[in-house]
């Protein structure tokens, strides 16, 4: 298991920041620290990933991006938020609470959101089927533009 010289170099330099910072912060101090950054970089990077979320859904619902901050409870403007909510959650990976964040809304209607897109039932309902298949339509565009290379 020999690991090429630029390999060996990397993890000594490495070894050598973990030593540094040592010396300065606690263990428990320096973790936090590197979590920090590492939660910084990939929220830098979701952005990206909402914004091109956020282009796919307002034009499959056709609503505007501003139409999503508002409390609507009907209509397709509501239908938008909730395949944004489940998008972001299942997909992005994102925390309910952070969904909430963005939206500036409480925890809670974002709980109700996920709720109502997980109990659809398109065998029953027809409305249920047309959301279910925007919704997959949404998904299958996101998923295209996050794939693409920049």
């Amino acid at each position: 298991m020999n690991n090429p010289p630029e390999e060996n170099g990397d993890i000594g330099v490495l070894l050598k920041n973990i030593s540094d910072g040592l010396s300065v912060l606690s263990l428990s101090e320096l973790n936090e620290e590197i979590a920090k950054i590492v939660r910084k970089k990939m929220q830098s990077e979701r952005l990206g990933d909402l914004d091109n979320l956020f282009l796919v859904v307002c034009s499959e619902f056709s609503v505007s991006k501003p139409a999503l901050y508002h409390k609507y409870s009907r209509s397709k403007v509501y239908q938008a938020k909730i395949t944004m909510y489940a998008i972001m959650n299942t997909t992005l990976g994102m925390s309910r609470r952070s969904i909430a964040k963005i939206f500036e809304v409480f925890p809670n209607s974002v709980n109700v959101g996920i709720n109502y897109f997980r109990d659809l039932n398109p065998e029953r309902f027809p409305s249920d089927k047309s959301f279910l298949v925007k919704y997959q339509r949404c998904l299958a565009k996101f998923l295209e533009k996050i794939k693409q290379p920049v």
